[in-house]
């Protein structure tokens, strides 16, 4: 049986369904048993809130640090000086992880000139990137109109001085090309977008790996915000899968989801949910990713985050991850309800 946990920590849930017939609001799942949190996560969600001494912000979670240098929404460039969490003496498994911190740089950064590009054509330009070796750092490559044409992104990419002769993976999709330049939320359909990180060894030799972009079923979640929110990252460790069945190191994990932000494709990424997988003979975790600010993301003129109560949010709006989940679960209005309900609504 899969377990599903939840990263803002808060209320518990109803039981109303949340999609037809009781399906996942982010996949379908052919396993109705019923979920429950890791006790390592809970654990150190709650150590946490003893060792850093310091109060919930706004949207109900601990301060954290954001990646992204620019334009920081006033209601959050208080969060900005706070540490992840406490380094002291007892993090040695954090250490022995190679730094989980460092996971943070494995996400490659966007070339000069294509902060306007649809997410589609950031996404395959990385994953080609990716599977070069390119660091596109210091690439120059503007974005052109012309590229909402498959091909031509495809032929202008492969004369790019940067790519020249460079073996290509497989493209995606005509399709889902096509719905990834719309950004249009449609009713059945969502482009997904995964990745995957190999936590190789105890020295730090991660790597990650961009999937190509695929049609699937849609959710209330990807309808309701846009599926340009949404990012699975699979965790794979590899040689540290023993190791990570230690509790300490789980806990080490779920410090990093719960206190970073990830900067990619020029927005603010949170981790909400955690899912075990279940693939031998690795350790892997699914976690789902939000983008809760950055490019394209109307900012909050009062620094209002929320999307609570009867408010409807734009689907180009900034949002936190727990006040996207307060939409989802409306923690208010089920507080005497069972925790375990919560996780048969995400």
């Amino acid at each position: 049986m899969s377990q599903k946990y939840h990263l803002a920590h808060h209320g518990d849930m109803s039981n109303e369904p949340v999609s037809q017939g009781g399906q996942s609001d982010l996949e379908l799942s052919s396993d109705d048993g019923g979920y429950s949190p890791t006790p390592s996560l809970i654990d150190a969600m709650e150590e946490l809130a003893v060792r850093c001494n310091c109060p919930p912000t706004q949207d109900g979670e601990t301060h954290i640090t954001h990646e992204l240098a620019s334009k920081e929404p006033p209601a959050m460039q208080d969060l900005s000086h706070q540490p992840p969490f406490p380094s002291t003496g007892e993090d040695q498994n954090r250490r022995n992880l190679g730094s989980l911190s460092s996971l943070d740089l494995l996400w490659p950064k966007c070339p000069i000139g294509m902060e306007n590009a649809p997410m589609i054509v950031k996404w395959e330009l990385h994953r080609v990137a990716l599977y070069c070796s390119i660091n596109t750092a210091a690439v120059s490559l503007p974005y052109q109109a012309s590229w909402k044409d498959q091909d031509t992104f495809w032929e202008d990419l492969q004369q790019h001085i940067s790519f020249r002769e460079k073996a290509f993976p497989q493209r995606c999709s005509a399709q889902a090309w096509l719905e990834g330049i719309s950004q249009e939320p449609k009713p059945q359909s969502s482009v997904i977008w995964r990745a995957k990180v190999c936590m190789g060894t105890q020295k730090g030799d991660h790597k990650i790996e961009l999937e190509p972009p695929v049609l699937e079923i849609s959710s209330r979640l990807r309808r309701k915000f846009g599926f340009d929110r949404f990012i699975e990252l699979q965790l794979l460790s590899g040689s540290l899968s023993k190791s990570f069945r230690n509790g300490d190191l789980r806990k080490s994990l779920a410090r990093w989801l719960v206190h970073t932000r990830q900067a990619f494709l020029h927005r603010e990424w949170a981790a909400f949910f955690v899912q075990d997988c279940n693939i031998a003979p690795t350790f892997p975790k699914r976690v789902f990713l939000f983008a809760e600010r950055g490019h394209g993301l109307i900012p909050s003129m009062k620094g209002e985050h929320a999307v609570t109560g009867t408010v409807t949010p734009a689907i180009g709006g900034e949002c936190s991850r727990f006040n996207m989940l307060n939409w989802l679960l409306q923690f208010d209005r089920n507080t005497d309800q069972p925790y375990m309900k919560l996780f048969h609504r995400i």
